[in-house]
């Protein structure tokens, strides 16, 4: 599963920068950086290509609307997650009656055996909540990783020649687009038991706020923590969160998406530049969760 989703990446980079190539000025956001990993869940989970431009319309409704500025209607974001939510059902009964070798089949079958010898499965309503779930922060995410990468070598000159220059250099750098981009703004968790942390007292119940940002430029982790430097080590940020239980399920497929798309937008189009102002939206089903990078004009030079 592993060595055909590191040639599904590829492919579909492929695909995504040849339709970029025929534009030459793109929006890097929408035209590219959305659009691979769009592509990749959409290959996990099996959604036919047909369905896609459907799909594609209804996350970017979901994820621009908690945005004032973007003039979206409530309704209109309602009517996106309905419709969502429901070809998600759809979907998900088709794989159940035809399954493929995609994950959506396997988990829409799937059943686990607990201790006591007992076979239960996700219910219905889990797998259509884990859809949306995948479809948007299975995309939302990454994206934000590859525009805040671009703008950040394309503010750092030194740095995208030295990537240009050596190209054993894209693992370090990828680490390092993670933690300056910083994907995912916030998470909170609630605390399930009185604690103290940094010599402030946490009770039962308390709402705590995680902010990623904060805790990757944190000073007292990473030496001058305001410099892009792609060759940072050690980097052990924590744009995928901190370990255990609530670590990122795609870590693995992100980090891939972006070695991939830099391999290639560095070998295919060296001198990229930015031709204009870059633009942010609150983007996310909850508008604490991310600031999204929505337009970054750019000029794709050979």
């Amino acid at each position: 599963m592993i060595a055909r989703l590191d040639e599904l990446v590829i492919y579909r980079t492929t695909q995504v920068f040849d339709a970029a190539a025929e534009a030459n000025q793109v929006n890097f956001v929408r035209d590219i950086a959305y659009a691979l990993p769009m592509h990749m869940i959409s290959d996990i989970l099996g959604i036919p290509e047909s369905d896609r431009p459907d799909v594609f319309q209804w996350t970017d409704v979901i994820m621009r609307a908690p945005d004032p500025h973007q003039n979206i209607a409530p309704e209109a974001m309602h009517d996106a997650e309905r419709s969502l939510f429901a070809y998600g059902a759809e979907l998900g009964e088709d794989k159940r009656r035809h399954p493929g070798d995609d994950v959506w089949s396997i988990l829409s079958s799937a059943s686990v055996q607990d201790d006591d010898g007992r076979r239960s499965s996700l219910t219905r309503l889990e797998l259509d909540q884990f859809f949306l779930i995948l479809t948007i922060a299975g995309s939302e995410t990454t994206r934000n990783a590859i525009s805040g990468g671009l703008v950040a070598l394309a503010e750092h000159r030194d740095q995208m020649a030295l990537l240009t220059r050596d190209e054993h250099l894209i693992g370090p750098a990828a680490e390092e687009m993670l933690r300056w981009a910083s994907p995912v703004t916030c998470h909170a968790r609630t605390a399930t038991r009185d604690h103290e942390l940094g010599g402030e007292p946490i009770e039962q119940g308390d709402r705590i706020a995680l902010f990623f940002p904060a805790a990757n430029r944190d000073p007292r982790v990473f030496p001058d923590p305001d410099r892009f430097d792609i060759q940072r080590d050690p980097n052990p940020h924590v744009s995928f969160g901190g370990g255990g239980v609530h670590y990122c399920l795609g870590a693995h497929l992100a980090r891939r998406e972006i070695v991939t798309m830099f391999q290639q937008l560095l070998t295919r189009f060296p001198q990229i530049e930015i031709t204009g102002p870059v633009h942010y939206v609150v983007a996310g089903l909850d508008p604490t969760v991310a600031v999204s990078l929505d337009h970054v004009p750019a000029r794709l030079n050979p």
